[in-house]
């Protein structure tokens, strides 16, 4: 069959507000023989596809409100036991360090996004 296709934030994601990240970037892609083709927002011509192709689009995330190391630790953690983020972005992005029990080291956030803040500081001068 022909498959088209037009997505938008795949080269400009959701901007941020007020101090917040951009979020993450759509993308359209088709898997073929085991090989992976990532697509352009709009392809110009018909994409033909066969028996066994997939195809996989993930919708673009929508930007954040604020600075993500204002965010409370105790909600970052909500989002990873609900499902919306994973121990390792709440660590990267909103500097929450989670125990093996899941729960909050304060101390430890405290000191990760001190670190953060810091750098995000001199990187900017």
């Amino acid at each position: 069959m022909y498959f088209g296709v037009r997505s938008d934030k795949l080269r400009f994601p959701p901007h941020g507000l007020d101090g917040g990240r951009a979020g993450a970037a759509a993308s359209n892609i088709l898997l073929i023989d085991g090989k992976e083709h990532r697509l352009p927002a709009m392809p110009l011509e018909p994409i033909m596809l066969n028996t066994g192709d997939l195809y996989r689009h993930v919708m673009a995330g929508g930007g954040g409100y604020g600075s993500p190391y204002e965010r409370e630790p105790a909600r970052v953690l909500e989002d990873v036991l609900d499902g919306k983020m994973t121990q390792s972005h709440a660590f990267d992005e909103y500097g929450v360090v989670l125990t093996k029990e899941m729960g909050v080291d304060l101390a430890a956030t405290h000191a990760r996004r001190n670190t953060l803040t810091e750098k995000t500081n001199a990187d900017s001068h």
